[in-house]
């Protein structure tokens, strides 16, 4: 079967990828005026790709969550619009016929103006999508928390969310729903851990998460703005399953990701996890060690392969303090005494191959707009360190 069989073609596009697709284009969209909008990927793991996605997808995801989170509501928009995470937001409150207001994001996000905007919406069901990042700087926030408690859901997605955030959002009153998804399925298709209505998930034989049902994309564009089949076989299999780049696992009808397989680095010819070496290494800076330092104030770990001459790729850790400790703006090297010690406690977990040949204490993780590490950044941050 080919590509063409599997979705219709009809009316124009309108595209919104690299620029902010205003509220008039949603309309058209919801109108039936234009069949199709065409939507940048974060592209975090590397360059970013057009996806077209038609008006039926998006409208049934739209209608989808507002099954799943109780009825329609009014939305605030926290989000930019040159990504699908944003466009939804408009989608979802154009379709219901409620209302959506915009937090001005000109000079970035800011808890009190999203407290302020808050205010703007009016009486019934409130609703908001945010990012880890700024469910972290909200909970910081006397304001932007009682704000974010007066919601009735707080969809948070975009990148992974640190459980303990998660659990300090939730004794804060916040009802916060996590959410998984991607562009390529029109933003988040599950929810807490569970599909939206006509979403269908499974796990191919090598771990990677497979999404079936109404809001898959019609697939990715080529240079000149034609569907590119090449590509989107790649990914949407003959019956109908698009199968990500995420691994996880379905638990007791929960999906739990657990990594992407685009990110999977080869050492040596030794496949190591990325986020398993994150996760041990977070645990080896927990307690207070002479070696490794005292870890109370808390890490965010972040682990990539850069390029090695000898072993192909090695593997380097990213520590950023999330409090209590000063780090100048520029990466700072371990010593080497400092990433023994670490390499001793990893080997011992995960074995040698994943034990970091690097680490660097980082002021902050460079990411998108929308809360994601910025591999290609971090990277050429990492390499551009000097030697100890």
């Amino acid at each position: 079967m080919s590509y063409d069989d599997l979705v219709p073609h009809s009316r124009p596009s309108a595209a919104t990828s690299g620029a902010q697709p205003v509220e008039s284009e949603v309309r058209a969209l919801v109108a039936g005026e234009v069949d199709h909008l065409v939507v940048g990927t974060s592209g975090s793991s590397g360059g970013s790709r057009r996806v077209r996605l038609s008006r039926v997808a998006l409208q049934a995801s739209a209608a989808a969550t507002h099954r799943r989170l109780g009825g329609p509501g009014n939305w605030l928009l926290c989000l930019p619009t040159s990504h699908i995470a944003g466009i939804q937001v408009l989608i979802r409150a154009v379709l219901a016929g409620t209302n959506v207001v915009t937090q001005p994001l000109d000079d970035g996000f800011a808890p009190q103006a999203f407290a302020n905007t808050a205010r703007e919406l009016g009486p019934g069901r409130r609703y908001t999508s945010i990012v880890p990042t700024q469910l972290t700087r909200l909970l910081a926030h006397d304001e932007g928390t009682a704000a974010l408690a007066r919601f009735d859901a707080v969809l948070v997605g975009g990148a992974a969310t640190d459980p303990e955030l998660l659990t300090e959002a939730r004794l804060a009153g916040v009802n916060a729903v996590t959410t998984y998804g991607m562009t390529e399925t029109c933003g988040g298709c599950v929810y807490d851990g569970r599909a939206l209505d006509g979403v269908e998930l499974s796990i191919d034989p090598a771990g990677r998460i497979r999404v079936r049902g109404p809001v898959l994309a019609d697939g990715y564009l080529d240079a000149e703005g034609n569907l590119d089949e090449a590509a989107t076989n790649q990914h949407l299999t003959a019956d109908g399953w698009w199968v990500t780049n995420d691994l996880g696992f379905i638990d007791h009808g929960l999906l739990r990701v657990t990594g992407r397989a685009d990110r999977i680095i080869n050492t040596g010819g030794v496949k190591v996890d990325p986020e398993a070496i994150a996760a041990a290494v977070r645990c080896a800076l927990a307690p207070k060690s002479e070696a490794l330092g005292d870890g109370a104030p808390g890490y965010e770990v972040h682990v990539l392969g850069l390029p090695d001459r000898e072993w192909g790729e090695r593997v380097v850790a990213a520590v950023t303090p999330t409090a209590g400790e000063d780090v100048p703006t520029s990466p700072v090297r371990w010593s080497t005494e400092r990433v023994l010690a670490l390499r001793t406690a990893i080997a011992r977990e995960l074995g040698r191959a994943a034990a970091p040949a690097e680490v660097f204490t980082v002021a902050s993780l460079p990411r998108g707009d929308l809360g994601k590490v910025d591999q290609a950044a971090l990277a050429t941050l990492l390499q551009a360190a000097p030697q100890g």
